[in-house]
């Protein structure tokens, strides 16, 4: 037997070694790229989620307006013109004043919108520069067919607003609520108005209506401009216990004779017009017209110059209107009534 080398039994021991190092080596790496591999399984994951998250911010709301036509709007708008006083009203009492970047030089209530860039009014037009300038991702507008066929070809979304009762307001509130993302607060302001409509019908449901004569425009004294049936004033006279006396015209705002009013007798006459910027009507010119002296609401001085802005504008404040009126034709009504 060969004698084992001096020192004793010798072992090479850096194959071992290397081994260990290569096995270490080894599962240093699987911990690292499984560690790697779980980063970006997360990272996928929250980019997915993010990605969800902006597609349905992004998501398309559509809405048919007033015309027919279909409003589509990409996420929610957050700047946005109105084109008419009773739009402006809505958006503010829907709580998207801070949305409103632009309004028709008409609109003046609330009051905040004095702080609201102008961009003209209809006639003879809008500031079309001065719209597009604001850069606003919806308008508000109303029946202005070729103006809005303009903006439309400027691919501006717009919403066309002409309800024709009080239904339809109600309505083109709970469409702007919902293309501005705010219908809940849509939903509220809608059950506030029929709750206080309610009240109303409540106490004039069983009493028998005052006959009214509603003057919008007189700029020809010896033919004014009414309401007719198909007119949402018309709706607020008749809720409030009154009955226009040409609501059987079925035209929204016809002009009559002044012998027509006088056949017709009313009760109650309303000017609308009284604080007009232009021909503005007062009780003595009106009561002085021919033939006037006749009518039961001359003889009772029951002639009654209102604020027209509570009865033409197809917003939000026309329950303010019917509360108003329903209290001026019938205050016995209304003597325990908180209303």
């Amino acid at each position: 037997m060969r004698a084992p080398p001096a020192g004793g039994p010798h072992y090479d021991f850096k194959p071992a070694l290397e081994t260990k190092k290569y096995k270490l080596g080894e599962a240093l790496s699987m911990k690292l790229l499984m560690k790697i591999c779980l980063s970006v399984v997360i990272t996928t994951l929250i980019i997915s989620c993010n990605t969800d998250s902006d597609d349905k911010s992004i998501q398309e709301t559509t809405i048919v307006d007033s015309t027919g036509e279909v409003v589509a709007t990409k996420g929610q708008p957050s700047r946005l013109i109105s084109l008419g006083p009773s739009n402006t009203e809505i958006l503010f009492a829907l709580g998207a004043g801070d949305m409103v970047v632009g309004v028709d030089d008409f609109s003046d209530h609330p009051s905040e919108t004095k702080t609201v860039a102008k961009v003209g009014a209809p006639f003879p037009s809008f500031d079309l520069e001065r719209i597009v300038s604001l850069k606003p991702d919806l308008v508000v507008s109303t029946e202005l067919a070729e103006f809005n066929a303009t903006l439309k070809g400027l691919t501006i979304p717009v919403y066309v607003s002409n309800p024709k009762n009080i239904e339809e307001v109600i309505k083109t509130i709970d469409d702007i609520g919902h293309l501005v993302g705010l219908h809940d607060n849509a939903t509220t302001l809608s059950s506030q108005i029929r709750s206080r409509m309610s009240a109303v019908k409540s106490l004039t449901s069983d009493i028998v209506p005052a006959t009214v004569f509603y003057e919008v425009d007189a700029s020809d004294p010896t033919r004014p401009y009414t309401v007719g049936g198909p007119s949402f004033v018309n709706d607020i006279i008749n809720m409030s216990g009154g009955m226009n006396i040409f609501q059987d015209i079925d035209i929204a705002y016809p002009q009559v004779g002044l012998e027509d009013v006088v056949a017709r007798n009313p009760s109650v006459i309303l000017l609308a017009n009284a604080y007009a910027p232009m021909n503005p009507q007062s009780v003595e010119t009106a009561a002085a017209r021919p033939g006037w002296n006749s009518i039961t609401a001359v003889k009772n001085n029951s002639i009654i110059p209102v604020n027209p802005d509570l009865f033409s504008r197809p917003g939000p404040r026309l329950i303010e209107g019917i509360e108003y009126l329903a209290k001026l034709l019938h205050p016995n009504l209304f003597l325990n009534s908180e209303s």
